[in-house]
């Protein structure tokens, strides 16, 4: 009898071991059957290789798109790459850092995306790399020197520079030997001296360029809280008021100037709330739908400045604006309105998700404002997905369809 009790109490604690090794250790998503992309380009003497293309739908105003680039046997531990992204209606610049001592140094690079971006076919063009782990470098530092000195050779101006290490530091610099009498811009003619070397010496050139199709990119499913929501505030009791439709244009240093449909939206009720939007569309002339949204303070207390950007040549007289959801943010400007989100938050994470534990942090932004941040997470949960979870404006908004009629104001 006593065997009997011991196998049951055995059995149920092995149970429970799997349970629990299966919440920790097993992502409840689907598993996707897309091959992610992967590609290789060597010049140089460098090869760098692209994968892992993923798009993360964060909310309907951004989109993250994730890239892991890296670059093999750089010679360095610590560097930056350069290029520019292109997509069928803009680019972006890369110009971001990577540092590590293993070989190959990869990075997860992430470029934020709007709705009314097409990234259906990505360009990624890497024109050069960039040493920044030179100055324990004997080699590199010195032959920066002698690059240096070659150029203020050929532009006869007579000053030396060397070479040397610094103390028992291990770094090694560049020095200024001489400097004849009479040349008053030796900042200058050094710097571009130095830039000169720099391009030579410190930065390697290529073409590293990766086509990246619509089907290369794997969208990223993004972990939720809660279906359907449970918002803070009834729909029913939210009343806008929204007026003065206006252009408003913006002088840019491109040749191009920025213009904006913009309108003052007011929550006149339920009052004294923080408020937000969450997404909204805009319709005007023959169909034409805007989704990129941007929002300032407004002179009321309780309302906002809603701009929509307007393509170039519009026509617009009347337009019609779809509020699709609105965001109650809880107040984190201390630790205590904080902690009295805290539960909330760790209420609809335990519904769903066993071991993430949350916590609230304090940022590092001046003003010391709070945020949440996690004290344990499953081992399949990314940094990415809990940081994404944690940052859901899913519990405090609110999904709806308010539509106004609008005539541009004269």
């Amino acid at each position: 009898m006593k065997w009997r009790r011991f196998y049951i109490l055995g059995f149920c604690l092995l149970f429970v071991v799997l349970l629990i090794y299966g919440l920790l250790f097993h992502d409840p998503r689907p598993k996707q059957s897309h091959v992610y992309y992967s590609a290789s380009k060597t010049d140089s003497g460098v090869t760098i290789s692209l994968s892992n293309v993923r798009l993360v739908d964060k909310s309907p105003q951004w989109k993250m798109l994730l890239v892991n680039i890296c670059v093999e046997n750089p010679n360095q531990d610590s560097l930056s790459i350069n290029g520019r992204i292109v997509y069928p209606n803009g680019e972006k610049e890369i110009e971001r850092g990577i540092s590590s001592i293993k070989n190959p140094s990869c990075y997860d690079y992430d470029f934020s995306f709007t709705p009314d971006d097409d990234i259906s076919q990505l360009n990624i063009e890497i024109s050069k790399l960039r040493n920044w782990s030179y100055h324990f470098n004997e080699e590199l530092v010195c032959a920066m020197a002698a690059e240096q000195q070659r150029v203020l050779d050929e532009w006869k101006t007579g000053i030396k520079v060397s070479c040397r290490e610094n103390g028992s530091s291990g770094e090694w610099i560049r020095q200024i030997d001489f400097v004849p009498s009479g040349i008053t811009d030796v900042g200058d003619l050094l710097n571009r001296a130095n830039e000169i070397a720099t391009d030579k010496i410190l930065i390697t050139h290529g073409t590293w360029e990766f086509v990246v199709a619509e089907n290369d990119i794997y969208h990223y499913p993004v972990l939720t809280l809660n279906e359907p929501d449970s918002p803070l505030v009834n729909p029913q009791d939210i009343t806008l008021q929204v007026s003065n439709l206006r252009k408003h244009t913006v002088q840019s240093p491109l040749p191009n100037q920025i213009n904006y449909l913009q309108m003052d939206v007011c929550l006149t009720s339920p009052a004294q709330i923080s408020w937000g939007f969450w997404d909204a569309v805009l319709e005007y002339g023959d169909g034409i739908l805007r989704k990129r949204f941007y929002v300032n303070a407004g002179n009321d207390e309780n309302c906002n400045v809603l701009s929509f950007d307007v393509l170039p040549g519009d026509i617009v007289s009347e337009a019609h604006l779809r509020i699709l959801g609105l965001t109650f943010p809880p107040d984190m400007s201390n630790q205590k309105t904080c902690n009295e989100y805290l539960p909330k938050l760790q209420e609809a994470i335990n519904a769903k998700y066993f071991g993430l534990i949350a916590k609230c942090v304090r940022t590092s932004d001046e003003r010391g404002r709070w945020g949440i941040g996690y004290m344990f997470k499953p081992f399949w949960m990314s940094n990415l997905d809990a940081g994404l979870l944690l940052g859901s404006q899913e519990l405090y908004t609110v999904r709806g369809n308010w539509e106004f009629d609008l005539k541009l104001s004269q």
